[in-house]
């Protein structure tokens, strides 16, 4: 071996871990390992090089987004504007105050003054107790957001603009549709459902002593 072989052999064993080599040792075959690196090209090593280095920096997490299929990007402007005043809505009245509540088993009653000025129930009824023409897509999208935020916030919306308001606009007479459907539209009386009493659990398909 020439002298200048031998001095960056020496250089390169001065720079070795031995004890990080015998880790290796014990995980995989040497010999074998540095065979088939010391048959790879250069632009092979540069690459797996690059690789390892990106393996041990740290990762930034991508931003949160639960809109797996991108509705958002379907919506139309006004369906757009929906949607992201609900979020607003949502992140400045409910997210500071609603797990306290949680805790303690409570619905946040003095929201729903703010929840009236949100008009959400306008965007998808009309003050007849019609359904405006993308209801749907109105319920669908301001669904997902509050429960982005508060499962029981949507909970509240469903039950109010869903079972209560639909139930009397497709099973009520005209009497109760005019009774009750305007003032539900404007939130001025809240549509409930009786599901869970003491004595007979959830017994929504019969059973409920409530009327």
């Amino acid at each position: 071996m020439a002298l200048k072989d031998m001095g960056s052999a020496l250089k390169l064993m001065s720079k070795l871990d031995m004890g990080k080599i015998q880790k290796l040792s014990e995980k995989v075959d040497l010999d074998e390992l540095i065979g088939m690196v010391s048959t790879m090209d250069e632009a092979t090593l540069k690459n797996m090089m690059r690789m390892m280095k990106k393996q041990d920096a740290p990762k930034e997490l991508p931003e949160i987004n639960g809109d797996f299929y991108d509705l958002a990007s379907t919506l139309t402007p006004a369906q757009r504007d929906v949607q992201m005043k609900v979020r607003r809505f949502m992140e400045s009245e409910v997210e500071p105050i609603i797990n306290d509540y949680w805790s303690r088993d409570e619905f946040p009653k003095q929201l729903i003054p703010k929840f009236r000025e949100l008009n959400l129930i306008g965007d998808v009824f009309k003050p007849n107790g019609e359904r405006m023409p993308d209801a749907s897509v109105i319920e669908g999208i301001a669904t997902m957001e509050m429960a982005r935020i508060d499962v029981s916030t949507a909970t509240f919306f469903g039950v109010h603009a869903g079972l209560a308001m639909i139930s009397i606009l497709l099973g009520g007479d005209d009497t109760q549709r005019e009774q009750w459907l305007p003032k539900m539209q404007q939130m001025d009386l809240i549509g409930a459902f009786g599901l869970t009493e003491p004595t007979v659990g959830s017994g929504a398909a019969g059973g409920l002593t409530t009327t």
